[in-house]
C-alpha cells in the first residue's frame, strides 16, 4: 500500500505524538509499504525531503504556525496517489485540508486520536470551541478512528461525539521498539558524568519541558520531592527534555530547596534515552490531565522499571496491577507512592518484571502494526 502519514510534530522535536507516528510508520516501512510522511518544517527542522528507515519524510515550510499548530497548503497538491491517509490528531491549522484531499482525490483517511487539547484561560477556551466544532466534524468523513483504549475514549472529548459517530471509534494501543528498549546495565561513567550520589533511589522524569506539556505535572513531582526531603527521605531525580519552561522549572526546584538532588538533563535522543531508563530506579509520570496512554511508561515498563503514574484513564489502564495510582495533582498523594517504592526493592523488581511481560506479551510494534494493516486493508477493499 502507498500510505501517507500527517503529524504536527516529528523526532527530534520530543514528545510521544511524533515518536509513535515514526515508529508506526518504520514498521510499516519494514513491511514493504511505501510510506511517505508530511510534517511541518519547524523546531529547527530544514525544509526538504529526508529518507529515515525506509520512510520518506518531507518537511513543509508552514506559512503560518504558532506552536504546533501550522498551517500546510501544499498538503492540497502533494498528497495524491496514495491508498490511505493517517492522520496523527490533533493537528491544528491543516486537518481541513486534509479533508479536501480526501474528497477532491477520493483517498480515504484514518485519525489517530492522541489526547485532548489542554490549556488555562483564553488557550483553554480556544482548545474546547475547536474541539466541539471539528472533531465530530472530522470524524463523520473519516472511514474510522483510533482511541488507544476503551478507557481513553470513555475519559476523552471522544465520549461527547454523537453515538452515530462513536461507531467509528477503534482501538489501537502505542507500541515500543523493545530491540531498543529493554533492560541492560547501564555503564559506571553514566552514574559519574551525571553526578548521582551514592547509596540513592533514582528517580527519572521524562518530558518536552515547554507549555504544551504543561499537563505532565513536574511541578506536582518538585513539591512532592519537597515534601519526601522534609521528611527525611533520599532521593536523586534526573530531568529529561528541554523546552521553553525549562528555566520556571528551575527556578522552582531553587525556590523549594532541592538543587542539591535534582539534575536537569536535557535532550535525550531515543536510541540514548533507554540507558536512562536503566540506570533510575522509578519512573514517575505525574500527569494532571489530558494524558492518554503515556509512551513514557511504557518504555520504562519495557525496561523493566517501577512506574508511578496518575490515575488517568488511559495511563492506570496500561499500568494497572503492575506499576503505582495516584491521585492526578495530589502532592501528598504522589509523595506516599514514590516513598513506597523506594523504600522497597522488592516491590520495585516485581513490579518492574510483571511490567515488562505486558509489554512483550501486548505492546511490541511488530504487534501493534500488523493490527495496523488489517484496519488499512479492510478500508482499501471497501473503498475500491
Amino acid at each position: 500500500m502507498k500510505i501517507a502519514v500527517i503529524s504536527c510534530v516529528w523526532p527530534p522535536y520530543g514528545g510521544g505524538v511524533g515518536v509513535v507516528a515514526l515508529s508506526q510508520a518504520k514498521e510499516l516501512a519494514r513491511l514493504g509499504h511505501q510510506v511517505t510522511a508530511f510534517t511541518p518544517a519547524y523546531h529547527g527542522e530544514k525544509v526538504g525531503t529526508r529518507l529515515v528507515a525506509g520512510v520518506t519524510i518531507k518537511f513543509l515550510r508552514p506559512i503560518m504556525f504558532f506552536g504546533n499548530a501550522a498551517i500546510l497548503p501544499q498538503l492540497l497538491w502533494q498528497i495524491k496517489n496514495f491508498d490511505i491517509i493517517h492522520l496523527h490528531l490533533y493537528f491544528i491549522g491543516s486537518t481541513w485540508f486534509i479533508k479536501l484531499v480526501s474528497f477532491f482525490r477520493d483517498i480515504p483517511y484514518v485519525l489517530q486520536y492522541h489526547n485532548d487539547l489542554g490549556g488555562k484561560g483564553m488557550r483553554g477556551k480556544v482548545f474546547r470551541c475547536y474541539t466541539k466544532f471539528f472533531l465530530s466534524n472530522m470524524v463523520e468523513r473519516s472511514q474510522f478512528i483510533f482511541g488507544l483504549s476503551p478507557e481513553h475514549a470513555i475519559g476523552s472529548d471522544l465520549n461527547n461525539l454523537t453515538e452515530v459517530v462513536k461507531r467509528k471509534i477503534l482501538y489501537l494501543a502505542n507500541g515500543v521498539d523493545v530491540n531498543n528498549f529493554f533492560p541492560k546495565v547501564v555503564p559506571l561513567e553514566i552514574h559519574t558524568r551525571l553526578r548521582i550520589p551514592e547509596n540513592v533511589k533514582v528517580l527519572l522524569f521524562v518530558s518536552t519541558l515547554d507549555y504544551s506539556h504543561f499537563f505532565k505535572g513536574l511541578g506536582v513531582l518538585l513539591e512532592s520531592l519537597a515534601l519526601l526531603k522534609k521528611q527525611g527521605e533520599s532521593f536523586y531525580l534526573l530531568i529529561v527534555g528541554e523546552g521553553n519552561q525549562k528555566k520556571y522549572y528551575q527556578e522552582k526546584v531553587t525556590m523549594l530547596g532541592i538543587s542539591e538532588w535534582v539534575t536537569f538533563v536535557g535532550f535525550v535522543g531515543q536510541n540514548d534515552l533507554p540507558s536512562y531508563y536503566n540506570l533510575c530506579d522509578v519512573v514517575v509520570v505525574p500527569s494532571v490531565s489530558v494524558e492518554s496512554f503515556s509512551l513514557v511508561a511504557l518504555e520504562a515498563m519495557a525496561c523493566a522499571k517501577p512506574v508511578i503514574v496518575s490515575a488517568l484513564p488511559g495511563p492506570a489502564a496500561l499500568v494497572k496491577g503492575v506499576g503505582i495510582l495516584v491521585a492526578p495533582g495530589d502532592v501528598t498523594d504522589l509523595a506516599c507512592g514514590i516513598k513506597k517504592l523506594i523504600q522497597n526493592h522488592e516491590l520495585r523488581f516485581t513490579l518492574g518484571q510483571m511490567a515488562h511481560a505486558r509489554v512483550i506479551k501486548n505492546y511490541t510494534w511488530q504487534a501493534v502494526v500488523h493490527e495496523l494493516v488489517n484496519f488499512y486493508k479492510s478500508v482499501v477493499t471497501v473503498v475500491n
